[in-house]
């Protein structure tokens, strides 16, 4: 299970802030789009706030949820729940093992992310080209960790909440 990459993905804007009230702040067909392609087939692992936040489960992909009480939650098949990031970080790859895949996802909430930054291998990053207003922020990234694989500049700009951003793929540098 050690050749499984540990990965985030995130959309955050330039002061960090990724959301507000439990709530995105903008919305990004692009990133929408890049969400689902990059995590389809693929285990996430969120907080329990954050699966709450989700319109429904997205199909395709097993949601590994972290909560202290599991009995607030339905059964389903592809819904996991666990007491730890350590215990989600097991489950999410033994799924990915049993599934062939070879990378798991952490998609939130800010705390999730904090705990998770110092040992995800990859970090999926769109980088919205805005401040906002928001209660809830990614950590600081310390750019020299990492190496740029992907970049993709996104003019959308047509709505106040619709506004640019770019699209990075990012691999932890190797010491």
């Amino acid at each position: 299970m050690s050749d499984i990459k540990i990965s985030s993905i995130v959309a955050t804007a330039r002061n960090r802030v990724i959301g507000k009230d439990n709530e995105l702040l903008w919305h990004i067909p692009a990133d929408f789009k890049h969400f689902k392609a990059t995590t389809m087939g693929k285990p996430m692992i969120m907080g329990r706030k954050t699966y709450k936040s989700l319109p429904a489960m997205l199909k395709g992909r097993d949601h590994i949820i972290i909560t202290r009480n599991a009995i607030d939650f339905e059964d389903d098949e592809f819904i996991w729940y666990c007491g730890s990031i350590e215990d989600a970080i097991e489950k999410a790859k033994a799924i990915a093992e049993k599934d062939g895949v070879d990378e798991i996802f952490i998609i939130g909430g800010g705390q999730i992310y904090a705990a998770t930054m110092p040992i995800i291998d990859r970090l999926y990053l769109t980088l919205v080209e805005r401040d906002y207003e928001g209660d809830t922020r990614f950590p600081e990234i310390n750019w020299d960790e990492w190496t740029i694989l992907n970049e993709e500049k996104i003019e959308e700009e047509t709505e106040k909440d619709r506004p640019s951003c770019t699209i990075y793929t990012l691999e932890r540098k190797t010491s």
